[in-house]
């Protein structure tokens, strides 16, 4: 008879019913998930560029809504008098008077008489169209300018 321990031995697993991967199998998976990642690394540039220009516009929106406002409500001739006056805005669109602080500065041009469409070249409009130009610091190589255009409230 067989002494116990070797009576009974644990059998063997073989090789081929491991469940362990293979280094071809890792490598092929990390070489995938890699790529993946790469990829997903590009996307993410193109995206924050394209949220930071969705931002600027957004604000130069602001800005030019809020010089807007401010023409429409001020005297006509105060208008034409501070033409060419530049306004300072922060980050988030807020004016200032430092022009240190500012990102975004906004020029108002003089305004220009329009004809109304079928009117005679004698005749004068109550329509004046202002330009405002806006840029930044950041760019100041890109310059949005936007016409609007105010009525002469007779002042």
């Amino acid at each position: 008879m067989l002494p116990p321990s070797i009576a009974k031995r644990p059998e063997r697993a073989s090789c081929k019913t491991s469940p362990a991967f293979s280094l071809v199998e890792v490598v092929t998976a990390l070489g995938i998930v890699s790529f993946g990642l790469v990829s997903m690394m590009g996307l993410l540039v193109a995206g924050i560029g394209t949220f930071r220009e969705a931002v600027n516009a957004t604000t130069e929106a602001q800005i030019a809504q809020q010089l807007a406002n401010k023409m429409s409500l001020a005297d006509y001739s105060a208008i034409v008098t501070n033409s060419e006056k530049v306004y300072h805005f922060t980050q988030e669109g807020l004016p200032v008077q430092n022009a240190g602080e500012a990102i975004y500065s906004a020029k108002v041009s003089a305004p220009t008489k329009l004809l109304v469409p079928g009117a005679t070249s004698s005749g004068v409009s109550n329509t004046s169209t202002v330009v405002i130009s806006i840029w930044s610091k950041t760019s100041p190589e890109s310059t949005n300018a936007i016409p609007l255009q105010i009525a002469n409230n007779g002042s």
